[in-house]
C-alpha cells in the first residue's frame, strides 16, 4: 500500500491548485490505483508560508512513514521545504514571481528562491504543459532532475440535467491583469445589443465596464461548485483572456461540460487549441476574439469532439500518476508510457462502431450500450485485441455496462463521458 499525499497550501477553494486536488484525488480513488490511500493536507488555519512548511513536515512525520509515502505539492508555498527523507513529487502549477511578472507587480524573492529550491530538490517533478517548463527553464535545472510532463485531470462531466443557454458568452477569472480583463471592455463592446454575457470571479463585481457597451452585462463575484458549473452550462461559449496559462482548469471545465472555449493562442492555451473545440486568436488581437464568439453562436455544436478530447486528457492524466507512482515503486505501473496529444492538428475520429479500424488509441473499444446486450456483444473482441479503455455510448448502466463492471476487465479506464449524442 502506498499513501499518496496531497498538499494544498492554498484554503480558498476558488483558485485552480484547490480544482486541481479536487479531480486529482478522485482519479486516485478509482479502482486502477488500489494500492494507493490518498490523503489531503489544506491549508484550513490560512496559515503563513513558513509556519504552514512546519506543519506540513510535523504532521507527515508523525503520521507516515518514508517507506510508503508519496508527498505531491505544488510549488507555491513551498509546502515541502522543511521536509527531508521523503520522495516528494513537485506539481508544477505556476511560481508566484510568473503571476507578479505579468501582473507587473513587484517579485516577491525569498518566495521564488524557496518555490525553486523545492522544485530543484524534488525526487521528481511533473508539468502539465510545456509552458510552464520553458518559462522556468532559465531559473530550474530540469536536466538534473526527473520531469514528466502530462495535463491536468478533467472533470467527470456528469448529467446535471437540461440548461438553456441563457448566456452568449461568459467570462471567468479574478479581476486582474494575469487574467486578461484589460481586454473585457473592448471586446464587450463590439458584441451586439442583443447578446448576453456574464462575468464573474474574485473581485470581478468591482470590474468598471465601458459606458461603450451595447450588450447586456452581468457581473459577478466568485462562484464556486455546483453554482459555479451551472453558471458555465447556461454559456454558449467560455472566454480565456489570460495572458499565461499553464493548463487552465477553466478549460478542462469547459472541455468536460462540452463548450466551446475562445483564448489567446499563448502558452499552455496553445496545447488545447482545436477546430470546433478551442478556437485561438493572436495576444491582443480583439477582432478574432469576436470574431470567434459570432461563429460559434451560429455553428452547430460537435459533442463527437468534446468527447475524443476529455477522453484523450483523462487517458493522459491517468498514464501519467501511474508514471509518478513507478518512479516511487518500480514494481507498480511497470511499463506504462504517456501519450500527449498535439491538439492543434489532430485527426477528429467522428468515433465510429467499427472495431476492427478503431477511432481513438489502439487500445480503445466503443461500445454502443443501445445496439449491444450481454445476448448480442462480441466478447472476443478482449481475446483478440488488447483493450485498456472503452467509451460507452448512450445510457450508462445497461445490462452490458453492468456485466463488464463485474467482469475481470479493468473497468477503471473507463471514463465517465455521455457519448449519447455522438
Amino acid at each position: 500500500m502506498v499513501n499518496y499525499i496531497l498538499v494544498n497550501p492554498l484554503k480558498n477553494s476558488g483558485f485552480g491548485i484547490s480544482s486541481y486536488i479536487d479531480v486529482i484525488s478522485a482519479y486516485l480513488d478509482e479502482d486502477v490505483f488500489h494500492n494507493v490511500k490518498v490523503h489531503v493536507i489544506s491549508n484550513e488555519d490560512k496559515l503563513e508560508r513558513s509556519a504552514f512548511q512546519d506543519y506540513v513536515a510535523t504532521y507527515i512525520r508523525k503520521n507516515f512513514s518514508p517507506s510508503d509515502t508519496i508527498v505531491e505539492s505544488p510549488e507555491t508555498y513551498a509546502s515541502t521545504l522543511k521536509l527531508d527523507g521523503y520522495f516528494i513529487h513537485v506539481r508544477l502549477h505556476t511560481p508566484i514571481a510568473v503571476v507578479q511578472r505579468i501582473n507587473k507587480t513587484p517579485i516577491d524573492e525569498v518566495r521564488f528562491e524557496e518555490e525553486c529550491q523545492v522544485i530543484n530538490n524534488a525526487d521528481v517533478v511533473s508539468a502539465p504543459s510545456d509552458a510552464i517548463v520553458e518559462e522556468l527553464s532559465n531559473d530550474i535545472q530540469f536536466s538534473k532532475i526527473n520531469k514528466i510532463v502530462y495535463r491536468n485531470p478533467i472533470i467527470q462531466a456528469h448529467n446535471y440535467g437540461a440548461y438553456l443557454k441563457e448566456y452568449d458568452v461568459v467570462f471567468m477569472g479574478r479581476n486582474e491583469r494575469l487574467k486578461g480583463v484589460g481586454y473585457l471592455n473592448s471586446i464587450l463592446e463590439k458584441l451586439p445589443a442583443h447578446y448576453n454575457v456574464l462575468i464573474f470571479g474574485q473581485r470581478m463585481n468591482d470590474f468598471d465596464l465601458s459606458t461603450n457597451i451595447q450588450c447586456k452585462v452581468t457581473l459577478k463575484g466568485a462562484l464556486y461548485g455546483e453554482n459555479k458549473l451551472a453558471a458555465l452550462h447556461k454559456s454558449k461559449c467560455i472566454l480565456a483572456l489570460s495572458l499565461f496559462e499553464n493548463c487552465s482548469m477553466v478549460i478542462l471545465e469547459a472541455l468536460a461540460m462540452k463548450i466551446p472555449v475562445i483564448c489567446w493562442d499563448v502558452a499552455g492555451n496553445s496545447e488545447f487549441i482545436a477546430d470546433g473545440v478551442v478556437s485561438g486568436a493572436a495576444l491582443g488581437d480583439v477582432d478574432c476574439i469576436n470574431k470567434h464568439i459570432l461563429n460559434i453562436n451560429k455553428a452547430d455544436l460537435q459533442q463527437h469532439r468534446f468527447n475524443e478530447i476529455c477522453f484523450l486528457i483523462y487517458s493522459e492524466c491517468i498514464s501519467g500518476l501511474k508514471n509518478i507512482i513507478h518512479h516511487f515503486d518500480e514494481t507498480m505501473f511497470e511499463g506504462e508510457e504517456i501519450s500527449r496529444h498535439n491538439f492543434r492538428n489532430y485527426k477528429f475520429s467522428g468515433i465510429s462502431l467499427n472495431r476492427k479500424s478503431l477511432p481513438l488509441p489502439d487500445n480503445t473499444y466503443i461500445l454502443d450500450t443501445a445496439k449491444d446486450s450481454i445476448s448480442t456483444f462480441d466478447f472476443t473482441v478482449f481475446d483478440e485485441t488488447k483493450i485498456n479503455n472503452i467509451i460507452v455510448k448512450g445510457e450508462v448502466g445497461s445490462d452490458l455496462f453492468e456485466y463488464i463492471q463485474k467482469s475481470n476487465f479493468n473497468t477503471s479506464e473507463i471514463p465517465n463521458l455521455q457519448t449519447k449524442d455522438v
